[in-house]
């Protein structure tokens, strides 16, 4: 598996810091919901955040972890030490659309 992605914006690091932030407290939301306009990359995020807090086998890890400490270097080593040597997450990754 290879990931493309070879830095995030702004609002990509401003979520996986709130993300990170809500995984290190004992009380809180673990569950999150991406909204946006069609194409604005939420479900890129969504792998790239999967890949992130998967086990360290997975082959996309590693590069996930390199495109963010390019990004920032506080957020690699937070998301490191959420997951550590771990199996890391059970993710589960969801889609939905409107419907009557």
């Amino acid at each position: 598996m290879r990931i493309l992605l070879q830095s995030l914006n702004p609002i990509a690091l401003k979520t996986l810091h709130q993300i990170s932030d809500s995984l290190l407290q004992d009380e809180a939301p673990r569950a999150w919901s991406l909204v946006g306009p069609y194409g604005s990359g939420k479900s890129s995020f969504a792998v790239f955040l999967s890949h992130l807090l998967s086990n360290e086998k997975h082959p996309a890890r590693k590069a996930a972890y390199q495109v963010l400490g390019k990004s920032s270097k506080e957020l690699s080593n937070s998301y490191g030490s959420l997951v550590g040597n771990n199996s890391g997450y059970c993710i589960v990754l969801l889609t939905g659309s409107p419907d009557s």
